[in-house]
């Protein structure tokens, strides 16, 4: 079943890494990587709701 979300997905696998590796580990490259992904993640989806708050015509 499609979701309908337009954007892409990717796999990020942090090899070694066990699961919530970043909370005891936050300096170590990977998860300072895993990091910087998701902020990108979230900037990206945060500016698209501004604007498409912004954008002229009926309201939601």
């Amino acid at each position: 079943m499609a979701s309908g979300w337009p954007g892409m997905a990717e796999w990020l696998e942090s090899k070694g890494e066990e699961h919530v590796f970043f909370l005891n580990k936050p300096d170590c490259e990977e998860s300072v990587a895993l990091m910087d992904r998701v902020v990108a993640f979230l900037a990206a989806a945060i500016v698209g709701v501004v604007l498409l708050a912004l954008r002229p015509g009926p309201k939601r």
